[in-house]
């Protein structure tokens, strides 16, 4: 962090798993509110996210204006149907971008690595879907068993990998 304050850029080259990252448990989320659009609280904890942004005050916002929260429960049933009719990757793509996530993310000091962990979080999440056949429903309960169980991903499969470290000092 130093590092990055005195405008160095710098990796840290750290053990660990990606299922373990705030990442999964926001995709986790987020997809919940995908999978369910109708479910006000699931919704909430989505838009709460930093891939999605949303404080309270804006939730609150949205919580006394019927017509404004139906437009964002209209863009996650949108999400739902892409998902059905097109993947789980024509849904993942869009979600990014109706939430804006890739430049959210990469306006923090921890961008790259939350924006390299969730990318990596919908790989692996996509590689179920076509292995497990899932459903929207059976993706999120899928992520939820992985987070919480490190045997159900190959450790060589779930470790976090480097952000984009090209002009960067790596830190070991």
């Amino acid at each position: 962090s130093a590092l990055r304050e005195a405008g160095v850029p710098a990796v840290v080259s750290q053990a660990g798993s990606v299922r373990e990252s705030d990442a999964a448990f926001e995709l986790s989320a987020v997809l919940a509110s995908v999978a369910s659009p109708r479910d006000a609280g699931a919704l909430r904890t989505a838009l709460a996210t930093r891939m999605f942004g949303y404080g309270a005050a804006v939730l609150a916002a949205l919580g006394a204006d019927d017509k404004a929260w139906q437009a964002i429960v209209d863009v996650f049933d949108d999400l739902r149907k892409t998902w059905w009719e097109h993947g789980f990757v024509a849904m993942a793509e869009k979600m990014l971008l109706v939430a804006d996530a890739r430049v959210r993310l990469l306006a923090s000091t921890s961008g790259p690595r939350r924006l390299t962990n969730l990318l990596h979080l919908v790989e692996l999440t996509e590689k179920a879907v076509a292995e497990h056949h899932l459903t929207p429903d059976g993706v999120v309960t899928w992520l939820d068993r992985v987070r919480a169980d490190p045997k159900l991903l190959p450790e060589d499969t779930a470790e976090i990998r480097l952000e984009s470290d090209a002009a960067a000092v790596q830190i070991t």
